[in-house]
């Protein structure tokens, strides 16, 4: 009997549309309503689903943008899980992919491969491969490749994938934005890899394509640094921070400025730099380092080894201030525990993800020598 009700209905719209769109009569209030009301109802549906994916689209956005601003402020974990989450929901939205391979190759740059941080590895590996089946050259696949391999510690293979990705995406001229980052990130692998001729020729790539990029600045700094060339690391620092820069990205060129600073014998202009910094990130562990060799060099030892200590609370693999509280130990006259701490500083020192090759390398010698020195 429903079946039948439901069927004498449709037929009747029929018949009422056709009568409509005849012209051969005009429409009571009953056919005008069996008219319009399924066209009121699909208006009104259309209108519901405008108004939810707008909402959708409006919380994809500032859960970016919130992202974006806790990982510009020193947070690389929660930011990451939020944008997985989202990417889960929407495994379209290129927004969230974008920004998500973003923060993947940023991330690169500190991670372990254990741990939490395997998670990681494994959902990087896991949204390069779903980029690759649905565009074998999509340039943001290699891009995560490279951003793998670097966390592995192949910079030579994160090299040769960064500059794929950069090559592809000329090709195709899949994002103009994109440009700048795999320039950036391909010099950034060639100068873990000691190639610093290609490490140059990229960064100054990145910096063609956005002459801002603060974070290419920063980085061909330190390479400049690596070569002996203080000064010019100063100038490329000075530049970032009267770009007004974020407080997590002042703070690394502060801190690294005091280093080149303190090599061109400006001790003053170092501490201050340091002191800075210090207030912006009270508990890096790095700035943590600096703080207590301010304090033994003007012999507050006891102060020295409360920062150290608080550095190393914060980071235990942090192989500078081992060393440091080592030399500390040495000059109150516990030789034992200074044998202990320069043991310690030397087992660290291929965990310290915070040191690039070069730096490493220098450390490795200066810490033999002073193991030699003291006996240890």
């Amino acid at each position: 009997m429903a079946a039948q009700n439901k069927k004498t209905l449709a037929s009747s719209r029929l018949t009422v549309f056709r009568a409509a769109f005849s012209g051969k009569r005009p429409l009571s209030r009953k056919s005008l309503l069996l008219v319009l009301a399924p066209v009121a109802l699909i208006i009104a549906v259309f209108a519901i689903y405008l108004v939810v994916a707008k909402q959708q689209g409006s919380e994809q956005v500032k859960i970016i943008a919130l992202s974006r601003q806790k990982f510009g402020e020193g947070d690389f974990v929660s930011p990451i899980a939020d944008l997985e989450r989202l990417h889960k929901n929407y495994p379209d939205n290129q927004n969230v992919i974008n920004t998500l391979i973003d923060f993947y190759s940023q991330r690169a740059l500190n991670i372990t491969t254990t741990g939490n941080d395997t998670l990681i590895l494994v959902n990087m590996a896991t949204l390069a491969a779903e980029l690759e089946s649905k565009n074998a050259t999509d340039p943001r696949s290699f891009q995560l490749r490279g951003a793998l391999s670097f966390a592995k510690h192949n910079f030579g293979e994160a090299a040769k994938n960064y500059e794929k990705a950069y090559n592809l995406n000329k090709e195709q001229n899949f994002s103009k934005g994109l440009f700048t980052e795999l320039a950036h990130r391909a010099g950034h692998a060639y100068f873990f890899s000691l190639n610093l001729e290609k490490a140059e020729e990229y960064y100054e790539l990145a910096l063609s394509h956005s002459p801002d990029n603060l974070g290419a600045k920063i980085n061909l700094a330190i390479m400049r640094m690596s070569q002996g060339k203080f000064s010019d690391a100063i100038k490329l620092l000075d530049e970032v921070l009267t770009a007004d820069p974020s407080r997590h990205v002042r703070f690394y060129a502060l801190l690294n400025r005091a280093t080149a600073q303190s090599a061109l014998g400006n001790r003053k202009g170092a501490e201050e730099d340091v002191v800075e910094s210090y207030s912006l990130e009270p508990q890096n562990p790095l700035v943590l380092v600096y703080m207590g060799e301010i304090a033994a060099d003007r012999k507050n030892l006891d102060e020295a080894v409360r920062f150290f200590n608080l550095a190393l609370y914060y980071n235990p693999d942090l192989a500078k201030a081992h060393y440091d509280l080592a030399k500390v130990y040495r000059d109150k006259g516990d030789v034992a525990q200074a044998k202990v701490k320069i043991q310690e500083a030397i087992q660290a020192l291929p965990r310290d993800l915070s040191l690039n090759p070069i730096k490493k390398k220098f450390l490795t010698e200066q810490f033999s020598s002073f193991a030699k020195k003291i006996g240890a």
